[in-house]
C-alpha cells in the first residue's frame, strides 16, 4: 500500500509541473499592425536604390575634385605664352579670365638706344709752352719752370647736325701746374732761393666734326677748331696769403685732329647696363694732336699730343 501511494504521489507532481510549463492563451503576445511597422524588414529594391544614390554622390565629388584641380592656375615658375588668370565670382565661385601675354622669361633684349646728341670726354697731354715769358726780359717759362708738364682737359659736346656725320659745339676746362725757382731781375741767369708755383686754367670753346656715318663704326676721325682763354695764377712759396700771388690771363686759339676708337665690343654686357641705367650708347678711346696759338700778352703757343676717352649719350 505504501508503494502504491508513493507512485500515485509522483504521478500527481509530474502532472502539476506539466500544467505549469504550458502557456495559456492569455499569456501569448500577438504582434499588432503597429508593432509590425516598427520592424526593419530587408528590402532588396530599396538597398539597390540607396547604393546607386551613394555611388552617384561619390562620382560627383570625384568629378568636382578633378575640375577643381584642372582649374588651378599654373605654377608661377612655369613659362607659358598664355597665362590664365583666375578671379573669384560672387555667384558661382571661381571663374576664369584669360589674358594672352608674351613669355616672361625670354632672353632680355638690348634696350633701344636713344639717338646720341652729347659727348663727354677726358684727355691728357704733355704741354710745354716754350714761347711763354714774363714781363721782365730774360725770365721765361723754360728757365723758371723747366720743361713739359701734364695738362688735363674735360670737355662737353652737343651735336646739332647729324645728317652727314656729326657737327657739334664743344666747351671745356683744363688744368696744369708747374713748380720752379725764381730768377733775379737784374740778372735772370742767376737762380734765387725763392720757390714759385704756377697754376693755369685753360677755358675753351670750339666747333667739332666727327666723320661717323653708321652706329658701330670702329674708327671715327674728328677735327675741331676754337678759342681758349688761359687764366694764370702765380705765387711764391713764402707767401702768407693768396693775395700775395699774381693773377693774369691771355687768349689763345687752337685746332686739333684725331681718331676715336669705339670699344663697345670689349664689354657688351657692361654697355647694356650703362645704356639701360644711364643712357650711354658708345665708349671711345681717343688719340690726337692739338696746336695752341698764342694771340695775347702771354704766348701759350705749344704743340701737344693727347689721349683719353669719351662716351656718347
Amino acid at each position: 500500500m505504501k508503494f502504491l501511494k508513493g507512485i500515485f504521489f509522483i504521478a500527481i507532481v509530474l502532472k502539476t509541473e506539466g500544467a505549469l510549463a504550458k502557456p495559456s492563451d492569455a499569456d501569448l503576445v500577438v504582434p499588432t499592425s503597429s508593432a509590425q511597422s516598427d520592424l526593419v524588414i530587408p528590402n532588396s529594391n530599396a538597398d539597390a536604390e540607396q547604393d546607386a544614390i551613394h555611388a552617384r554622390h561619390l562620382n560627383e565629388e570625384e568629378v568636382s575634385d578633378d575640375v577643381a584641380q584642372q582649374r588651378k592656375p599654373p605654377p608661377k615658375d612655369k613659362v607659358h605664352s598664355t597665362i590664365i588668370q583666375y578671379t573669384r565670382d560672387e555667384d558661382d565661385g571661381a571663374t576664369e579670365s584669360a589674358a594672352t601675354t608674351s613669355t616672361s622669361k625670354t632672353k632680355s633684349s638690348a634696350p633701344k638706344a636713344k639717338p646720341s646728341k652729347h659727348y663727354a670726354s677726358f684727355h691728357i697731354g704733355s704741354y710745354n709752352p716754350t714761347n711763354l715769358q714774363g714781363d721782365t726780359p730774360g725770365i721765361t717759362y723754360a728757365n723758371v719752370y723747366g720743361g713739359s708738364v701734364p695738362i688735363f682737359q674735360f670737355d662737353y659736346e652737343w651735336d646739332f647736325f647729324r645728317t652727314f656725320g656729326k657737327l657739334g659745339l664743344k666747351s671745356g676746362i683744363g688744368f696744369f701746374t708747374a713748380q720752379g725757382d725764381g730768377r733775379f731781375v737784374q740778372n735772370p741767369n742767376i737762380q734765387s732761393d725763392e720757390e714759385l708755383m704756377l697754376v693755369v686754367l685753360p677755358l675753351s670753346a670750339a666747333g667739332i666734326y666727327h666723320a661717323e656715318f653708321w652706329d658701330r663704326q670702329f674708327i671715327v676721325p674728328y677735327v675741331e677748331g676754337g678759342a681758349d682763354y688761359f687764366g694764370i695764377f702765380e705765387i711764391a712759396s713764402e707767401a702768407t696769403s693768396i693775395s700775395k700771388g699774381k693773377f693774369g690771363g691771355s687768349p689763345t686759339l687752337h685746332y686739333a685732329a684725331g681718331l676715336q676708337f669705339q670699344i663697345d665690343f670689349l664689354d657688351r654686357e657692361g654697355l647694356f647696363n650703362m645704356t639701360k641705367d644711364y643712357g650711354i650708347n658708345h665708349l671711345y678711346l681717343t688719340a690726337g694732336i692739338r696746336q695752341f696759338i698764342g694771340i695775347g700778352l702771354y704766348d701759350f703757343s705749344a704743340t701737344m699730343f693727347e689721349g683719353g676717352f669719351s662716351f656718347e649719350f
